[in-house]
């Protein structure tokens, strides 16, 4: 018994050819009856098949949350697990826009890792959902379906809102400026 392991020409051909012959010494020089050599065509399936996996790589700087106006670190790997090359694999992700993978091999990974800053509408939702699609076709694509994978991640996000630039109590304008003397004067009382 052995084994043969099907490359992209056998892919792009449609088939494997195997042929087989045998040879023999006769040591008694008997009259040997040679048989032809034996062939077997075995069909190949092309299958087109890509899988799509999205993680988060970083965590909440409070440890608990993002907050507005902080990144979130994603990692997204997209794996040929067909048995035929992919090229021009498209990425559609609902967040960032995403470069194509120009082409990946059967059994081949690549990771493409990215950032995502925080919204005040995703502060309103409380929550980052983030979906990504991915879609590869093959070189002989009128013979072979594309391939298409999805993956969604979604992450926690907190809803309180920290002023950066808060008003400050008093100012020097009229209506501000009485407010501030009847505190100093409230403080001056309790004296």
């Amino acid at each position: 018994t052995t084994t043969y392991t099907v490359t992209v020409a056998d892919m792009a051909a449609g088939s494997v050819v195997n042929a087989v012959t045998g040879t023999a010494d006769n040591p008694t020089n008997d009259p040997t009856t040679v048989t032809p050599a034996q062939e077997t065509t075995t069909t190949v399936t092309p299958v087109s098949s890509v899988n799509v996996a999205k993680v988060i790589t970083s965590k909440p700087e409070n440890g608990e949350t993002y907050v507005l106006g902080e990144k979130i670190a994603y990692r997204v790997t997209v794996t040929n697990t067909g048995n035929v090359e992919l090229t021009n694999i498209v990425l559609n992700d609902t967040l960032v826009p995403l470069e194509p993978i120009e082409r990946l091999a059967p059994g081949a990974s690549q990771d493409i890792d990215y950032t995502y800053t925080v919204t005040e509408k995703d502060v309103a939702t409380g929550t980052v959902v983030n979906t990504v699609t991915g879609t590869g076709t093959t070189p002989d694509d009128s013979n072979t379906p594309t391939a298409t994978d999805t993956s969604e991640v979604s992450t926690k996000v907190s809803t309180e809102v920290i002023d950066d630039n808060p008003t400050p109590l008093a100012t020097h304008d009229g209506h501000s400026c009485w407010v501030h003397w009847l505190m100093l004067l409230g403080i001056l009382l309790t004296l």
